[in-house]
């Protein structure tokens, strides 16, 4: 009754497009969620890149610059439109309360997956300490949080940082992009990985180089296996 009643004196809207939300649990309204193109079918079985016209893999992994150290990479959905705008504002406008709902579609996509289900520990890009300290936080952290707890597995935040600041991914051309995050994480304690399944989580993945950096990183600590889920994919 009391959420009720809060929820009439100050109405929850939808981030996206400000319609009225009856259920307060939810950030983004039925008729905008119909609007997210889910990445369900036809995409590459290893970095998860849409495929509009089949096959198993894209050319970047059927030709790859450099080794791929993640056994793969999934994403929730395309990296456009509404959910596009709705990571930017969780990003850079603080609305960090959008980790409930944008946790929700990860926790739902893991349900897909034996491999992601059966993991030892999550572990999420660490954000340079001078991001995180003008944002106020990382968000992936805020991502893998909620599936950590969701599905009570060890989030793993302090073992692993990023080392070098490095230019937004989003802004580069792919080869930039594999230059830019080429060794930029560090671990403080790399023994805690050796002989584990990891999932490493991050919310949109341009290339997908950045979630194999860390790959190769955990691989390097001893990690048995390392698989990679965003929110988002860049096309």
């Amino acid at each position: 009754m009391f959420k009720k009643i809060t929820n009439f004196i100050f109405p929850i809207t939808c981030s996206a497009c400000g319609a009225y939300i009856q259920d307060g649990n939810k950030r983004i309204c039925p008729e905008c969620i119909k609007k997210i193109e889910f990445i369900e079918t036809l995409f590459c079985q290893k970095c998860g890149l849409p495929l509009h016209s089949g096959g198993a893999h894209c050319y970047n992994c059927l030709h790859p610059e450099g080794k791929i150290y993640y056994e793969y990479n999934r994403g929730v959905c395309v990296f456009k439109g509404i959910i596009k705008d709705l990571i930017h504002s969780f990003k850079y406008s603080g609305k960090e309360y959008l980790n409930k709902t944008f946790g929700n579609m990860l926790v739902n996509y893991i349900q897909k997956y034996d491999d992601l289900l059966n993991v030892d520990m999550l572990v999420p890009v660490p954000l340079h300490w001078y991001k995180k300290f003008k944002r106020g936080y990382n968000q992936s952290e805020l991502l893998a949080n909620e599936v950590a707890l969701y599905y009570r597995k060890p989030l793993v935040t302090r073992e692993i940082c990023r080392k070098k600041y490095t230019k937004p991914q989003a802004k580069l051309k792919r080869k930039d992009r594999l230059i830019n995050v080429n060794d930029a994480f560090g671990l403080k304690q790399p023994g805690i990985f050796k002989g584990k399944t990891i999932l490493v989580i991050d919310d949109v993945s341009t290339t997908g180089e950045t979630i194999n950096q860390c790959a190769k990183l955990l691989k390097s600590a001893g990690a048995d296996k390392v698989f990679g889920l965003t929110l988002a994919r860049d096309v």
